[in-house]
């Protein structure tokens, strides 16, 4: 992620190694952006140009199908987008209409601008309830998340090793299993959460990769209402004493009364 960051020459071959191996990169905007060194540096793997940075006399909100809530942030400033490459898709827009966040895929990774800051410097989208949906949305499509996913214990198949390639898989927890030779593998030992790197001769093949989700009843969220006391040793103890308790009231008059007396019983004594 490149948040309000300067550009510098030596990050091209960097970068694109990066992302034209798989990896995704998010840009957003800010006063350290020079919209100039970000079209000279990373070129073509833009999905648009940013152009000069503007402050709003009235401030505009974010529009977006999928989160119609970012209506409900503001933005004093941003660094707009223009001339977007034929591939890239907007996914969310200023209210008059111009760009606001556009995605595009660069060989085998995605790429992705923002015009505004991602902090509260430009917009107070970082105070909505919309802000973790929004950054969690905008990650999972440029981790190219889809519905198939696969699932604990679920096969992969994957390309075997061969007398000059050979083929292994690292697992979440750092184990390395070796694949048998031939054409396709069908690998079954997924049953750790997380994600998976496949080697080629020692090598990281990014396009191999994939990763193991958790099943998706543990990650049930709907409110089931308030769970109902159980009845367990300590409320049986409870129910018992209330059920033996007395009041204490008469037994502190008694006492009192009893003090009473015996003072007065002392004082008799000492007068004789």
């Amino acid at each position: 992620m490149l948040a309000n960051a300067t550009l510098d020459e030596k990050w091209l071959p960097l970068i694109q190694r990066f992302v034209g191996g798989g990896g995704s990169l998010w840009i957003t905007a800010g006063d350290r952006i020079n919209p100039r060194a970000y079209g000279s540096v990373l070129r073509e793997l833009l999905p648009g140009r940013y152009t000069a940075t503007r402050m709003e006399e009235r401030p505009v909100s974010l529009q977006s199908k999928t989160l119609p809530e970012l209506a409900q942030a503001k933005v004093r400033g941003r660094t707009p987008i223009a001339e977007a490459s034929l591939d890239a898709v907007v996914t969310a827009r200023f209210s008059d209409g111009a760009p606001a966040l556009v995605e595009h895929r660069y060989r085998s990774g995605r790429v992705a601008m923002f015009a505004t800051t991602l902090d509260d410097a430009w917009t107070d989208l970082p105070y909505q309830p919309v802000f973790v949906p929004f950054v969690l949305d905008t990650l999972i499509r440029l981790a190219g998340r889809t519905e198939h996913s696969v699932e604990p214990y679920s096969p992969v198949s994957l390309p075997g090793s061969t007398s000059s390639q050979r083929i292994q898989v690292v697992t979440p927890t750092g184990r390395t299993v070796d694949l048998a030779e031939a054409d396709r593998v069908s690998f079954r030992d997924t049953g750790e959460i997380g994600a998976y790197r496949v080697l080629v001769n020692g090598v990281h093949g990014a396009r191999f990769a994939f990763v193991v989700d958790a099943p998706s009843g543990e990650s049930d969220l709907v409110t089931k209402g308030t769970p109902e006391p159980q009845a367990g040793p300590e409320a049986a103890v409870s129910d018992g004493s209330q059920g033996v308790e007395q009041p204490l009231a008469p037994w502190l008059l008694l006492l009192v009364v009893a003090l009473l007396f015996a003072d007065l019983w002392l004082r008799q004594i000492r007068r004789r």
